[in-house]
């Protein structure tokens, strides 16, 4: 968590590796997300105890079966340094975080590791005003834009190669949930025709380029989720 003390606005760090992790389900990036605002809020704590109704309510997922596979899948990846055997209702659940997975950025020159975004993205998704799937295309999306380069504040990473990948989801699944995003204003997209240019190089051997789509976050929206 970060906050801008001129303008008292909270976001969410998370490490570009955990953004991109391949291995991390979307319901997996979800509760990585929930568990680095509860890092925030006790206090930059790597272990504490949480119920599962809360759990639930951030995630809006309501069964016990689809939490203790999330939970197992974080122990899995080592995520969580302690798995979860057994969900009571009222019992909190101990959580033990996995430092190199959740640590801050403590320079500025680190913050090109990390990728931020409201945290309204968050109360977004216990609201129910995003899927889970929008939430970690927002966060892939802003990973993969240089904010070092004013003239180019936008991303533009392949669906068929990079983001069928790194996002764990299908080609058909990522344009659906981004173009509910575009919808919802909150991003914008750039539409480049995919076509093929053919070029040559010094040898003769035929050279092809395709254009993919530009991404553009809108982040006053994003800031007023």
């Amino acid at each position: 968590m970060n906050e801008n003390k001129k303008s008292v606005k909270q976001t969410i760090l998370i490490r570009n590796d955990v953004v991109r992790d391949p291995n991390l389900s979307v319901n997996g990036f979800a509760f990585v997300l929930y568990l680095k605002y509860l890092y925030w809020k006790t206090g930059s704590n790597f272990e504490f105890e949480v119920f599962t109704t809360e759990v639930k309510d951030y995630l809006c997922i309501s069964d016990n079966k689809t939490i203790k596979a999330i939970l197992k899948e974080l122990y899995n990846l080592k995520y969580l340094l302690k798995g979860v055997e057994e969900l009571k209702q009222n019992k909190p659940i101990l959580l033990a975080l996995n430092k190199e997975k959740f640590l801050t950025a403590t320079s500025k020159e680190e913050t090109e590791y990390f990728t931020q975004l409201p945290i309204n993205v968050l109360y977004a998704m216990r609201d129910r005003k995003l899927d889970r799937k929008e939430v970690r295309i927002l966060y892939y999306l802003k990973s993969y834009i240089n904010h070092t380069d004013s003239k180019k504040m936008y991303c533009y990473p392949g669906i068929e190669t990079t983001m069928t990948r790194e996002l764990n989801m299908s080609k058909n699944t990522i344009p659906k949930y981004a173009k509910q995003l575009e919808n919802k204003g909150l991003i914008s997209i750039e539409k480049n025709v995919i076509h093929t240019s053919y070029q040559y190089d010094d040898h003769g051997n035929l050279l092809f380029n395709k254009y993919n789509n530009h991404y553009y976050l809108n982040y006053d929206r994003l800031e007023t989720l």
